[in-house]
C-alpha cells in the first residue's frame, strides 16, 4: 500500500494529424496492470490543465475488468 506506479504518457500518439488538446491525455497502463491488486483501493492522480492534480478512485471491479481485457 502507498505504492506509486507510473504509466507512460502516450498522448502524442493520439493523433498525428491534429494537435492534442490540453485537456486530453492517454496513458499506456499495460505495464502496471499486473502489479495492481483488486482488493486494494486504487487512486489515479492525473495532472490537470491548470497545474493542479485530479484524483480518481478506481473500483476493484474496474481493475479486474482491465486485467481481464488486457490478458486477452
Amino acid at each position: 500500500m502507498g505504492q506509486t506506479l507510473t504509466a507512460k504518457d502516450t498522448s502524442s500518439d493520439i493523433s498525428q494529424d491534429t494537435p492534442t488538446l490540453a485537456n486530453v491525455a492517454e496513458y499506456d497502463i499495460k505495464s502496471v496492470l499486473p502489479e495492481l491488486k483488486p482488493e486494494i483501493s486504487l487512486y489515479l492522480t492525473l495532472p490537470g490543465v491548470s497545474g493542479s492534480a485530479v484524483e480518481l478512485e478506481i473500483s476493484s471491479m474496474e481493475i479486474q475488468e482491465w486485467q481481464t481485457i488486457s490478458a486477452r
